[in-house]
């Protein structure tokens, strides 16, 4: 299965610092990466979440998501969570 696809941070593609130092585990930073498994966000809903949660959203992780009403949906739900990616940590 490919990598899911990711909305590029909107500080750039090399992470917090401009020059391409290494950045600060999403853990340690005043930032949020929603995990979508709906429709797109947009630019106000984004806003409304760092509204609420008071931190800046630096990603958006945007799965692809399609339920196979004749299949039981715990195992697909766990197939989804698997396909994310991240470590316990993030």
């Amino acid at each position: 299965m490919a990598p899911p696809p990711f909305l590029p941070p909107p500080h750039g593609p090399k992470g917090r610092g401009e020059g391409g130092e290494k950045s600060l585990p999403p853990w340690e930073t005043n930032c949020v990466s929603p995990i979508n498994f709906s429709h797109p966000l947009t630019n106000d809903r984004l806003t409304q979440l760092e509204a609420i949660t008071g931190q800046r959203v630096e990603r958006v992780i945007e799965i692809p998501t399609h339920l196979d009403p004749g299949r039981p949906f715990g195992p697909q739900i766990v197939e989804l969570a698997n396909s994310v990616g991240l470590t316990i940590q993030e």
